[in-house]
């Protein structure tokens, strides 16, 4: 159900994430639900004209991780090995919500 792992995205697919898109949810959100990359909704969303509602871009939902997927964040993100949105995946959050919950804890990415 990716255009990230070469699968073409079907048109249902495509109307569902972008009727959720038109509705304010999160792109970031979006994009991890359908493992498709933020810059493919925007394309989307562009070519069809679609609007989000003034105000959307600030509107998310913020996700309390048990302690468990926080002992599983505090173990996977500083490893090289494994990407940033590999992780989120596995924790079910969009990767700003990752990048914010790290950054909140001091977790740092090796460079």
């Amino acid at each position: 159900m990716s255009d990230q792992t070469g699968e073409p995205l079907t048109p249902q697919e495509i109307d569902a994430f972008l009727k959720r898109y038109a509705a304010g949810d999160p792109v970031g959100e979006i994009a991890a639900d359908f493992d498709v990359s933020v810059t493919t909704i925007v394309r989307y969303a562009n070519a069809r004209k679609v609007r989000r509602p003034s105000g959307a871009a600030r509107r998310s939902r913020s996700k309390t991780l048990t302690d468990e997927q926080m002992e599983e964040l505090r173990a996977a993100y500083p490893d090289p090995n494994r990407k940033p949105a590999e992780i989120a995946r596995a924790l079910g959050i969009p990767v700003e919500t990752l990048a914010r919950i790290a950054s909140n804890e001091g977790l740092r990415r090796p460079k």
